[in-house]
């Protein structure tokens, strides 16, 4: 996965180009996006354990 940065040089994501998702991390949470072939979104939220 690729790390994304904003200008201020902060992770903003994770995108995995081959897989076709981005990840998205941000106060304990975790949420993964699918691009499906049938230009449908697969959203998975979850809570990141410590």
């Amino acid at each position: 996965m690729k790390v994304i940065r904003n200008g201020n040089k902060k992770t903003v994501c994770r995108a995995d180009a081959t897989q076709k998702s981005v990840e998205i991390k941000q106060k304990g949470f975790k949420t993964v996006i699918t691009f499906l072939e049938d230009n449908k979104m697969k959203v998975i939220n979850s809570e990141e354990k410590s």
